[in-house]
């Protein structure tokens, strides 16, 4: 059974790697943006 502290701590922890993973992301998401409009053309 799960603690709210247990719940907490892993929430925070999950929280702290989604942001930095979303930083890096969000330059990876740029360049295939970029490379999408001019496979689009």
């Amino acid at each position: 059974m799960w603690t709210l502290e247990a719940i907490a701590g892993t929430w925070k922890t999950l929280e702290a790697r989604g942001s930095q993973r979303i930083l890096s992301n969000q330059k990876n998401e740029k360049d295939a943006h970029v490379l999408w409009s001019l496979c689009s053309i």
